[in-house]
């Protein structure tokens, strides 16, 4: 769960919030407020393979992205259970006679194995995440090009998930009291960790290109930022505009003027930027198919596919390409040297839910600092040795295609978001106001007037669902949604990728409930 959220629901009357934890507990709690996709069920199948074939079986299949100090406790128990077990069968073969000592010999054999078996497992997971790198490291090669490229495509960082990547950056580049440049409306996940790390934000107007380089240059100079954090190519709005590639080149020219890192977040898009043109899976990198089927890159040849097959077609999402991100420019451009770029990126949001990990990207000195500040502060984990075995095996599986299950996934959230929609023009909604992006995860709803956002939350949580209201996207309590037009009034926003349809109609049926009962008051 979101962490405003939690606070939010901390700061309920104790009645109300022993209700809503109730229903957090019993998992009747439905959270329009994240930034994530719900469990897709394309994935089952290609898991559950692959979990067999790696050993996993249970509960560990379903546990297959949790932290290390699980699994090691896991493996422990068992462990102690096999010695209890290989000392029982061996007193028993001692009371019953010498016929029995070929049974205890058996026993024994068969444990071996299963231990030698399990050393592999941890030999293979230890070189996870290893290879997993150079497998994105290779991705990312292929889909940006140039020799610059190439040599930063081995700086990479993993982390546990998108939610940690952020924390980390935040921590390596930020003290108390700092001052951080952000988007008008931005992220409110990260609105809300840049606030617990003590900083001081500091919003630059936008439009629907990005920054206005007037607003950011006044900034720059007024707050002398630690750093300017950005979501380019992920909406904030609900016109479900991204930036152009002239604000991001202002941006870096300003900010290595005044020698500002920026973080770049693409976890918020859901989509890596190369992930559209990969095939099939490959030991050296996802095998890219061009127009016209034929494959070039990965580990050798996969099957032709038709002209086009896995690019989504129209109303679906948009997709970054890899080359598209400030990173990217900055990669190309030798003479921004005196700011740094650090990217955020990963398949969690979106793509592998169930599989939580997220890395970084940078240059050789800022991946150092990185590193050192892991180091230094409790609770910033690396990735799961056993997420990146299973996230590896699926990308380097021949069977598996990243760019039709990246079609899949698109065509899903489509599917999702105007399901949504339709439900929004039911009798309750009739004096709002819905804007659909036409991609992405999200819905925006002007309320009707007369009511507040925050206070709907709070009802709605009562009924049990949640979801964000406009204000938490903007940095400061007392900044009007007046960019435009479009942002005049109480606006909420809600994940419309969240759950599949049940799950959909059941929690706008909730908020519709909270609302009949501030009509009946109006």
């Amino acid at each position: 769960m979101e962490g405003w959220l939690k606070e939010t629901i901390g700061r309920l009357p104790d009645i109300f919030r022993s209700d809503v934890e109730g229903l957090i507990r019993d998992g009747d709690f439905i959270s329009f407020a994240g930034s994530y996709v719900g469990e897709l069920s394309s994935l089952s199948g290609p898991l559950a393979r692959i979990a067999d074939e790696l050993g996993l079986s249970g509960r560990r299949k379903k546990d297959a992205g949790r932290e290390p100090g699980t699994e090691r406790r896991q493996r422990n128990g068992a462990a102690n259970d096999h010695g209890a077990a290989r000392e029982g069968e061996t007193e028993e073969a001692v009371k019953l006679g010498s016929d029995k000592t070929s049974e205890v010999d058996e026993t024994i054999k068969a444990r071996t194995n299963e231990t030698d078996q399990i050393d592999e497992a941890t030999k293979l997971k230890a070189k996870a995440s290893e290879r997993l790198r150079e497998w994105l490291a290779s991705a990312y090669r292929q889909a940006e090009g140039g020799e610059r490229a190439a040599e930063a495509g081995d700086r990479l960082l993993l982390a546990d998930s998108a939610a940690g990547a952020l924390e980390l950056a935040i921590r390596a580049l930020l003290l108390p009291g700092d001052a951080v440049l952000v988007e008008s409306p931005s992220s409110p996940e990260a609105l809300w960790a840049l606030r617990r790390r003590g900083a001081v934000l500091v919003p630059v107007q936008c439009d629907r290109d990005g920054m206005l380089p007037d607003d950011l240059r006044r900034q720059l100079r007024a707050a002398k930022p630690a750093l300017v954090y950005v979501t380019p190519l992920h909406s904030t709005t609900p016109s479900g505009a991204v930036w152009s590639q002239q604000r991001m080149l202002a941006l870096l020219e300003q900010c290595d003027r005044h020698r500002v890192p920026i973080v770049e977040d693409g976890t918020a898009c859901g989509v890596p930027g190369f992930a559209h043109a990969a095939g099939r899976g490959g030991e050296d990198g996802p095998v890219t198919a061009p127009e016209g089927g034929q494959v070039t890159g990965g580990a050798g040849p996969a099957p032709a596919r038709p002209q086009g097959a896995g690019v989504p077609g129209p109303g679906t999402a948009s997709i970054r390409a890899a080359s598209d991100s400030i990173f990217s420019l900055w990669l190309s451009q030798a003479k921004w040297r005196r700011t740094s770029v650090v990217l955020l990126d990963s398949f969690e949001r979106a793509m592998f839910p169930s599989l939580p990990l997220a890395w970084l990207r940078g240059n050789t000195a800022m991946l150092a600092r990185l590193a050192a500040a892991r180091t230094e502060e409790a609770g910033l984990a690396p990735a799961s040795n056993q997420t990146c075995l299973m996230l590896y095996k699926l990308l380097t599986d021949d069977r598996f295609s990243l760019s039709e299950h990246t079609a899949a996934v698109l065509d899903e959230l489509n599917t999702r978001r105007i399901y949504m929609k339709e439900l929004l023009t039911g009798r309750e909604w009739r004096k709002a106001e819905v804007h659909d992006p036409g991609s992405g995860l999200f819905l925006w709803v002007r309320l009707p007037e007369g009511i507040v956002s925050e206070a709907l939350l709070k009802a709605s949580m009562l009924e049990g669902v949640a979801f964000t209201p406009g204000i938490r996207c903007y940095a400061a309590a007392s900044e009007k949604l007046k960019q435009s037009p479009i942002m005049e009034g109480d606006w909420i926003r809600l994940n419309s990728a969240a759950y599949p349809a049940m799950g959909i109609a059941e929690g706008i049926a909730r908020i519709e409930d909270a609302l009949a009962e501030f009509t009946a008051r109006s």
